[in-house]
């Protein structure tokens, strides 16, 4: 897995084989939380149309509304796969950022 590109403090864009993923930090009620989803096909779709600004769409949808998206939460499968990734993304810091 690998980090395509993020938003400071707000996203991670990753990619797995053919597979992307989104880890979102999400302030729910009092804590702050990441939220990770895998791109369906029409999210997908429409990010190869509009490029990273429907990525920091998407992301701003699921802050707004956590609890919808927070039945499509990978992070119990991918956690481990996406901290990593992120986590030699910083020791790098060699990814667009989309901000």
């Amino acid at each position: 897995m690998e980090v395509l590109a993020h938003k400071t403090g707000e996203w991670f864009l990753l990619k797995s084989n053919n597979r992307y993923f989104l880890d979102v930090n999400c302030n729910y009620s009092i804590a702050s939380t990441s939220l990770s989803i895998e791109l369906n096909q029409e999210e997908f779709d429409t990010f190869c149309d509009a490029g990273y600004s429907h990525i920091g769409a998407l992301a701003s949808k699921i802050q707004s509304n956590f609890l919808k998206y927070q039945t499509r939460d990978v992070s119990q499968t991918h956690s481990r796969t996406i901290n990593e990734a992120i986590k030699q993304w910083h020791a790098t810091q060699n990814v667009k950022n989309a901000d």
